[in-house]
């Protein structure tokens, strides 16, 4: 056993269990399950490593346990440490996954401030950031940068939009609801954009445990809650704004190519 950990290479062996993971959807339990039992033999050779925890992390999100997820975030939190690239993403997207945006944002405020070297690693992460915090000026200046890996349309358009509309804090404060409401349940982020009724919707997705998903009526709750904010701010719930609701288990693969 001694001679097989000390042939082990830990960067090789975490980074293509993290791989494995990214291509499977969040149906395939037996998948997920196997590639957990494989971190965990591993971890107990290199039990400090974060790479581990954080893989750990992302199987907990993608089996739908909000509250293990969140457990194991803050442990990871708690002890720090470097990360490349490749697991720094990962930890970040997990903790869009769980809503936890303070801890996000302290993690991605060295990145916004360096787009250069950012955007082209952690562009779809600061994205998502942007869009889950409902920040129109942070969404412009990632979407606006020559940095940017993509050109945005869309998105151009949409921020276009909501400043014809003076909408950009109504925007931030229905988001702000929109995560109240499903904070303790969540298991994962997605948003589409679409232009087919000649101009830009945003759909955002919410993935939830299944309980959720089935029995609290997310997406009215949130709706309805959004209704009350309008009426309150004297303005109207965009209609190219919408929220659906998920089970977690429908989120394809991350990597699909």
């Amino acid at each position: 056993m001694m001679e097989q950990e000390e042939n082990l290479n830990p960067d090789e062996e975490f980074a293509g269990l993290l791989y494995q993971l990214k291509r499977l959807p969040y149906n395939d339990i037996s998948g997920i399950t196997a590639i957990e039992q494989a971190v965990y033999r591993l971890l107990a050779a290199f039990s400090q490593d974060l790479r581990g925890l954080i893989i750990l992390l992302r199987i907990k999100i993608m089996l739908g346990d909000h509250a293990k997820a969140v457990a194991t975030a803050e442990q990871i939190w708690e002890k720090g440490g470097n990360l490349d690239d490749n697991f720094e993403e990962t930890y970040i997207d997990a903790l869009l996954d769980l809503g936890l945006l303070e801890m996000a944002s302290v993690m991605l405020k060295p990145r916004f401030e360096n787009l250069s070297a950012s955007l082209p690693f952690f562009y779809d992460v600061m994205l998502k950031f942007t869009l889950i915090g409902g920040s129109i000026k942070f969404l412009d200046k990632l979407t606006a940068s020559p940095y940017a890996p993509r050109r945005e349309d869309m998105i151009f358009d949409f921020i276009e939009l909501y400043r014809m509309m003076n909408y950009g804090e109504h925007f931030k404060n229905i988001m702000k609801i929109m995560l109240e409401v499903s904070k303790n349940y969540l298991c994962g982020f997605g948003f589409n954009f679409y232009n087919d009724r000649g101009f830009t919707d945003l759909e955002i997705e919410i993935y939830v445990e299944k309980d959720a998903y089935q029995n609290l009526g997310l997406s009215d709750l949130i709706e309805s809650k959004a209704e009350i904010y309008c009426t309150s701010a004297s303005c109207k719930f965009a209609n190219n704004l919408s929220f659906v609701v998920k089970n977690f288990a429908e989120r394809p693969a991350k990597i699909t190519a």
